[in-house]
C-alpha cells in the first residue's frame, strides 16, 4: 500500500500534472475473508502507518507529531484513545464500522510516527 501515492508525490515534485478521470472502471477481486471486521481493522492500521510514512518521507510530517512527551499530553492522548475505542462499540453498525476503521488508522499513524522518531534518534546519536 502506498506505492502509487509515493510515485504520484515524487512525480508532482518533479513538475508533473495530474487530473481525475471518472470514466475508467476498476474491478478488484475481493475474497470473503477481506470483508470481515478484523481484516478492515488491519487494513486501516496499515493505511495509517503508510500515511505517516509517506508524510515523513516527503517532509510533510513534523518529527514529533504523534508522540506526546509531557505527562499532560500523554494523559490527554490516553483519554482520546479511550473515547475512540468506546466509539467502536456504537449500536449502529455503520457508525461502529467507521469508528473501528478510524481508531485503527489513528493507531497505525501514531505507531509509525513513534517508529520514525526512533529511527531519527538512532541516526543522530553518536556511535558507541
Amino acid at each position: 500500500m502506498g506505492g502509487e501515492s509515493d510515485l504520484s508525490l515524487r512525480l508532482a515534485n518533479a513538475g508533473a500534472r495530474f487530473w481525475f478521470a471518472k470514466e475508467p472502471r476498476v474491478h478488484h477481486i475481493v475474497r470473503p475473508e477481506q470483508l470481515r471486521r478484523a481484516a478492515w481493522a488491519k487494513r486501516a492500521y496499515r493505511s495509517g502507518r503508510g500515511r505517516a510514512h509517506l508524510m515523513s518521507k516527503h517532509g510533510v510530517l513534523p518529527p514529533d507529531s504523534a508522540t506526546p512527551t509531557s505527562l499532560l499530553d500523554r494523559s490527554i492522548q490516553s483519554a482520546r484513545d479511550s473515547w475512540a475505542w468506546l466509539k467502536t462499540l456504537s449500536p449502529s453498525p455503520a457508525r461502529r464500522f467507521e469508528n473501528v476503521c478510524a481508531y485503527h488508522m489513528a493507531r497505525g499513524f501514531r505507531d509509525e510516527c513513534s517508529i520514525n522518531k526512533g529511527r531519527q534518534s538512532q541516526q543522530h546519536s553518536p556511535p558507541p
